[in-house]
């Protein structure tokens, strides 16, 4: 985590009382580290597959076990598109690929 995130998580934790951005803040962080783990799960499991003998089994481990993770990045990066500001998101987004012509 870095310094700013951990910063702000100590001041979020010792606060009095609730601030307006902590919500916010706890919000996106989870997003982040949850996407963050769920990368790194799909990374493994990639290596893992790739080392597989056949065809078949490879596309049956990329339909049970990649498949479900990717889905999962899918639905963390989702989220964070609607909780981040347009201007600060460098990516194109969802809709935006769908619908621009």
């Amino acid at each position: 985590m870095g310094e700013l995130a951990k910063l702000s998580l100590e001041l979020v934790e010792g606060a009095a009382r609730p601030l307006p951005e902590e919500g916010y803040f706890i919000k996106v962080r989870g997003h982040v580290l949850a996407l963050l783990e769920a990368l790194d799960r799909l990374d493994a499991r990639h290596i893992e597959a790739d080392a597989l003998e056949g065809v078949i089994i490879k596309a049956e481990v990329a339909r049970d076990v990649l498949l479900p993770i990717m889905a999962e990045c899918r639905a963390h990066a989702d989220a964070l598109e609607l909780l981040v500001d347009d201007a600060l998101w460098p990516l194109p987004k969802y809709n935006e690929m769908l619908w621009q012509i």
